[in-house]
């Protein structure tokens, strides 16, 4: 067994800060558990800033301090974490605006991270931005929106999952024509890190299909397929980067 201690550095701490403390570490060396691994056992508690220690399996501790490590970095996301790892870290830098939190960090033996803000931004924007690939989805089109910027929806008929789209301008009119058929929708597609769903694309090209998989039922419907999908003269990885310049 190895220790991890959460500190919540301050005066008169609202004790739910430390109850979401606890509950959020918990939740971090499950994620990253396997079954039949011991349960976490609280081996040392202190009072004045809130000191609690737990022994977990060495292995879930290394994961979670390894990682923890990473962000600090600036690195990348940890291979063994997933979401609710990621969520969990949320949890515990949300304590610091529970009354009398100051500061949060997580210990072990071998290093001391705090959970703050600067580690907030640098995990979001890692996550946000961790994979994107040049793809296609085919699916029912649904749910246009114009409210902001162009969006709809598509469900992948590869999985019967809902995947967003957000649209250029110049194919909204094709898009709110195409609603509740087949199309395929060629883009940059955002890749959830862990499970390899699609999550979201920004969509460069929108064509119907026939109800025959891969058929394009025209040219017109094509429109805007490839066009400007692949700029003359650059590689995917220059256009992705050009990518999530836009985004950001």
């Amino acid at each position: 067994m190895e220790d991890i201690t959460l500190k919540l550095e301050g005066q008169e701490i609202d004790a739910r800060a430390l109850q979401e403390g606890l509950g959020a570490l918990l939740d971090m060396l499950k994620s990253v558990g396997e079954e039949g691994d011991s349960a976490p056992v609280l081996s040392g508690l202190e009072i004045g800033s809130a000191i609690a220690t737990l022994s977990a399996e060495q292995a879930q501790v290394n994961v979670i301090n390894d990682g923890l490590d990473a962000l600090q970095a600036g690195g990348s996301l940890p291979d063994a974490w997933n979401e609710r790892t990621l969520e969990g870290v949320r949890v515990l830098h949300k304590t610091l605006q529970r009354q009398g939190v100051s500061g949060v960090s997580l210990s072990t033996d071998t290093s001391t991270v705090a959970i703050d803000t600067n580690l907030i931004k640098t995990l979001d924007e890692i996550a946000e931005g961790y994979r994107q690939v040049l793809g296609t989805i085919t699916g029912r089109l649904y749910r246009y929106s114009n409210r902001n910027t162009p969006e709809a929806s598509i469900e992948d008929e590869n999985t019967g999952r809902a995947v967003k789209l957000s649209l250029p301008s110049e194919l909204s009119e094709l898009a709110i024509s195409l609603l509740d058929k087949r199309v395929t929708a060629r883009g940059f597609i955002r890749v959830n890190p862990w499970t390899n769903r699609y999550v979201s694309m920004s969509v460069r090209g929108l064509a119907m299909r026939s109800s025959n998989v891969g058929s394009v039922t025209s040219l017109e419907g094509a429109r805007g397929l490839l066009k400007g999908l692949t700029p003359d003269g650059l590689d995917s990885v220059e256009i992705i980067r050009r990518q999530r310049d836009e985004i950001a």
